[in-house]
C-alpha cells in the first residue's frame, strides 16, 4: 500500500504526462495505504499508453477546494448531471452529489452501507417496496432529452418488480428494472413500452449503462451492447430521478457508483 500520505489524502495530486499540469481529482477514500480516486484525464489514446503521475508526501498540503481548477467538482463536468458514489462516510451512507449541481440524494427507507466493488455500496436488503434513494434531479425528457444512466449492481434475489434506476411516477416513462414478475431479466421502459435486452444474473457485480438517445435506446452490461432499434418515447413525469428503487419497487441487492 501507499505510505507517507496525509491521513485524508489531502496531499495527493495528479498531473498530466508533463509532470506539471495538474489534473482534477476526487479522493473517494484513503485509509491504511489504500486509495480510491477519480481523475479527469483530457485524452486517453486507444493505440498507445497514456501516462499520468501521482504526487504525495507534502505534510503541509491541504485539500483543494471542490470548485478549484483541479478540485473534485471539476472531475465531473462535460454533461454530468449527478454522481453518487454511495461510499461509506464514517459508517453512514454518503449520498452527496459529487458534481457542482448539488443534487444530493435522500434515503427513503433504512438503506444501509456495505462494501462494494470500488468503495462502499447502498444495500437494499429486505427493504419495503417504497424504499429508494431519491434525488432532486429532474431527469424527465423535457429536462434532459438525451441521457445516460450507469451503475454497479449486485442482485441477491428476484421478486416481483425491482426498479434499479427510474424517473417513473408509476405511469411508465424512463425506468430500468432487474426483474418483472420474478423473471430475472432486465426490463427497460421508454414510455409505456417494455424492452427486455438480456438477463440480470444473481450474485455477481455487473456494470450497467442505459442510454436514451434521440433515435434509439442502448443498454450495456459489462461492456456488451444491446440495441433497441427504434426511437424512444416517454410521457412527462413529475418525479425526480431515483435509484435502488422506484414507484414499482426496490431491488434486492446492492447498488453503487451511480
Amino acid at each position: 500500500g501507499l505510505s507517507n500520505i496525509n491521513a485524508n489524502g489531502s496531499d495527493i495530486r495528479f498531473t498530466a504526462s508533463d509532470g506539471v499540469t495538474l489534473l482534477p481529482r476526487e479522493i473517494e477514500s484513503y485509509a491504511g495505504g489504500t486509495l480510491t480516486a477519480w481523475v479527469k484525464i483530457p485524452t486517453i489514446s486507444h493505440t498507445t499508453s497514456t501516462s499520468i503521475y501521482m504526487y504525495y508526501g507534502n505534510p503541509a498540503a491541504t485539500e483543494p477546494s471542490a470548485t478549484s481548477t483541479y478540485g473534485s467538482q471539476n472531475v465531473w463536468t462535460n454533461g454530468y448531471a449527478g454522481v453518487w458514489h454511495t461510499n461509506d462516510n464514517n459508517a453512514m451512507l454518503n449520498l452527496n452529489d459529487s458534481t457542482a449541481n448539488g443534487n444530493n440524494a435522500r434515503n427513503n427507507g433504512s438503506v444501509a452501507t456495505t462494501t462494494g466493488p470500488i468503495d462502499g455500496a447502498a444495500a437494499f436488503i429486505n427493504q419495503p417496496g417504497a424504499a429508494a434513494i431519491n434525488t432532486s434531479l429532474d431527469a424527465q425528457p423535457s429536462a434532459i432529452p438525451q441521457t445516460t444512466w450507469s451503475a454497479w449492481v449486485y442482485f441477491t434475489s428476484s421478486s416481483n418488480i425491482d426498479s434499479i434506476m427510474s424517473d417513473d411516477v408509476g405511469g411508465y416513462g424512463r425506468d430500468i428494472e432487474s426483474t418483472r414478475n420474478g423473471d430475472g431479466n432486465y426490463h427497460i421502459f421508454y414510455g409505456a413500452n417494455n424492452w427486455v435486452p438480456t438477463s440480470a444474473p444473481l450474485h455477481q457485480w455487473q456494470l450497467i449503462s442505459l442510454v436514451y438517445a434521440s433515435n434509439n435506446v442502448y443498454f450495456y452490461r459489462n461492456g456488451v451492447q444491446y440495441t433497441l432499434g427504434i426511437a424512444p418515447t416517454s410521457p412527462p413525469s413529475n418525479t425526480d430521478f431515483s435509484f435502488g428503487g422506484g414507484a414499482t419497487g426496490a431491488i434486492n441487492g446492492l447498488i453503487t457508483e451511480v
